[in-house]
């Protein structure tokens, strides 16, 4: 397996912060929008080439590129990438709660070439915060691989 590179814990919005999910709320607090999943290509040559077997993962997938979201159903998310990194292309990912997590992640393994690979601790579930909160996520990101 490759090394991974330094991953942060959140999502950035346009003005460099840490990203909420589109300002909405869960009990009362700002969503935070935590990383959870990371993809690494192993295979392609350059990034428009990763870039493009991501997408048509996703579709494979059933999950539709929409203006910088990917949906399925009920189960959204973003994809950002690719990053180059010792000779491979990483992506990062948020999908709103674990069971859209690990929807993406059964539905890419399922219906293209990209396999879940392991899993990720990125510390990055908020607990006792009076004013945000990352909902149902346990700090964990699926690793996703296509050899």
């Amino acid at each position: 397996m490759a090394d991974l590179p330094q991953i942060g814990k959140w999502m950035v919005a346009l003005d460099g912060k840490p990203a909420c999910w589109l300002n909405q709320t869960y009990q009362g607090k700002r969503l935070r929008e935590p990383v959870n999943i990371v993809i690494l290509d192993l295979i392609s040559g350059t990034a428009k080439e990763a870039n493009l077997k991501v997408l048509k993962a996703c579709g494979q997938a059933g999950y539709k590129d929409r203006l910088e979201r990917l949906k399925s159903g009920e189960n959204q998310g973003r994809i950002s990438g690719p990053y180059y990194f010792h000779g491979y292309y990483y992506f990062i990912g948020s999908f709103r709660g674990t069971r859209a997590r690990d929807d993406f992640a059964k539905q890419l393994e399922k219906k293209s070439r990209f396999k879940v690979a392991g899993f990720v601790n990125l510390d990055n579930m908020i607990i006792d915060n009076p004013n945000l909160t990352t909902g149902d996520h346990d700090g964990v990101a699926v690793l996703l691989t296509l050899r």
